[in-house]
């Protein structure tokens, strides 16, 4: 992970905290334990805002359902 302070303008901006969670890839390496690290990390950084983007999952949803289930208690 890596922590980027981005400049604003905005006082209402100032001090908002975003996490974007990328690329996770869950499938038949990245498995349930590693996407509950991954929201034990974002969730200890209290952000306000969460994106998932790019790719999360290599494989089906079917398949994968259970990897994924702890990406509902991100906050």
């Amino acid at each position: 992970y890596e922590f980027v302070e981005i400049p604003t303008h905005s006082p209402q901006m100032e001090g908002l905290k975003i996490v974007q969670i990328s690329d996770l890839h869950v499938g038949p390496i990245i498995d349930r334990d590693y996407v509950q690290q991954t929201v034990d990390l974002v969730n200890a950084q209290a952000p306000d805002l969460v994106v998932l983007t790019g790719d999360l999952v290599d494989g089906t949803p079917e398949q994968l359902m259970k990897d994924m289930e702890p990406l509902r208690d991100l906050k």
